[in-house]
C-alpha cells in the first residue's frame, strides 16, 4: 500500500534534499518510486538529477539514457541545457546526443499538442445527461490520469468527471497552466461543449451569458488542485451564471485581481466555494485566507478548510470532504 499520495511523495523528496542532501534524496525516491499513481517521466527526472548531484554521473547518465531510449520520454532542452544540478553533465557527449533526441520529440509535441477532456462516467448503461457534472484541472506539472483517483469518490455520488488536461506541455505527462488565458478558453469551450452535449434539445449561441443560463442544478461544479483550482477560480469568476459551484484543493491565487471581480457575479448566481489548504502550504495558504475573508466580507456562502499539518498536497481524508463539498455545493 503507499505510504504518499504522489504529490506527497515529491515533496517528501524535495524535503529530504534539502535537509539531508541529494544522496539520500536520490535513494528514498528510488525505494518510493512505485507509490501512487504519477507520471514516471517525473519519477526519472528527479531520479537522475538527484544522481547527478550527489555525484552518481554515470547513474544519472544511464538513468536519463533509459527514460528516453527505452521509455520514449521526452524532456525540455532548455531545462536540461539550463537546470544547475545537470552541470556536471553538459559537456559530456552522450549527454548532448540525448538532448539530441529531446529536441525533436519536443518540437512534435508542440505541434500536436492540445487540450483533452476525458469524461468519466458513474454508469455506463446511462446516458451522460443522467448524471450531474463536475470538471477537474490537474495541477502544475500533471495530467488528468494522476487526478482522477483523488476526485473519483464522486461517481458514486451521481457526478460524472469531466477531467480537462492543459495542452500546456512542458515534459512527457507533464502539463501546465502557465498562460493562464488559454487555460480559461480550453475549460470555457470544454464547459460549453458539454452544456450542448447534455442539453440537445436547447438552441444555445453561448451558453454561458447569463441569459442563457442553465438553472443550478444543472450546472456543473469547477473543481482543480494548485495551478487547476487558480483556472477554474478565474473561469467561474468570469462565467459565474455557467457555475453551481468551486472546490479549490490548495488553491495557488497569486493575484487579488484576478478573481476579486467575480465577487458580486458569484453572489449574484449563488456560487458556492469550498477550500482546502494545509497549514503548512507557505506559498497558497495566505491567498486562500484573503479570498475567504472576501467571501465572508460579501456574504458569499463558502467553507474553508485549513488542515493542521498539511503541505501543498491533498488531504489524507480527502474522499471524506469531497463528499462534504459536494452536499455544501447541492444544498
Amino acid at each position: 500500500m503507499a505510504q504518499f499520495t504522489y504529490t506527497g511523495l515529491l515533496n517528501r523528496t524535495m524535503e529530504i534534499y534539502e535537509q539531508h542532501g541529494s544522496a539520500e534524496a536520490y535513494h528514498f525516491i528510488t525505494e518510493h518510486q512505485a507509490d501512487g499513481v504519477g507520471n514516471p517521466a517525473q519519477i526519472y527526472n528527479l531520479r537522475y538529477s538527484l544522481a547527478t548531484a550527489a555525484d552518481m554521473h554515470e547513474e544519472a547518465l544511464q538513468l536519463l539514457r533509459e527514460a528516453i531510449e527505452q521509455q520514449e520520454y521526452w524532456y525540455s532542452p532548455e531545462y536540461l541545457m539550463e537546470e544547475e544540478m545537470l552541470e556536471p553533465l553538459r559537456h559530456d557527449p552522450e549527454f548532448e546526443r540525448l538532448i539530441g533526441i529531446c529536441r525533436v520529440r519536443e518540437a512534435q509535441a508542440l505541434t500536436e499538442n492540445s487540450a483533452k477532456l476525458n469524461i468519466v462516467l458513474p454508469d455506463q448503461e446511462k446516458p451522460a445527461t443522467a448524471f450531474h457534472t463536475i470538471f477537474v484541472l490537474h495541477g502544475e506539472q500533471e495530467n488528468m490520469d494522476i487526478v482522477q483517483p483523488y476526485w473519483s469518490s464522486l461517481l458514486d455520488r451521481n457526478y460524472k468527471l469531466a477531467l480537462l488536461q492543459s495542452s500546456q506541455i512542458q515534459f512527457s505527462g507533464a502539463y501546465d497552466w502557465v498562460d493562464i488565458d488559454t487555460g480559461m478558453e480550453e475549460l470555457k469551450q470544454s464547459m460549453e461543449e458539454l452544456v450542448r452535449i447534455d442539453n440537445p434539445q436547447m438552441e444555445i449561441r453561448d451558453c454561458l451569458l447569463p441569459e442563457n443560463a442553465l438553472p443550478s442544478g444543472k450546472r456543473p461544479i469547477l473543481a482543480g488542485f494548485s495551478a487547476g483550482a487558480r483556472v477554474a477560480m478565474n473561469t467561474a469568476a468570469e462565467y459565474s451564471s455557467g457555475v453551481r459551484g468551486l472546490i479549490l484543493v490548495a488553491p495557488w491565487m497569486p493575484d487579488r485581481e484576478e478573481w476579486e471581480l467575480g465577487l458580486n457575479a458569484w453572489k449574484e448566481h449563488g456560487v458556492k466555494l469550498y477550500m482546502i489548504c494545509g497549514e503548512s502550504d507557505e506559498e497558497c495558504l495566505p491567498g486562500a485566507q484573503e479570498l475567504a475573508e472576501a467571501l465572508d466580507f460579501k456574504g458569499i456562502p463558502y467553507v474553508f478548510k485549513n488542515i493542521t499539518g498539511l503541505g501543498h498536497d491533498y488531504p489524507a481524508h480527502f474522499n471524506q470532504l469531497l463528499q462534504e463539498a459536494a452536499a455544501f455545493i447541492e444544498g
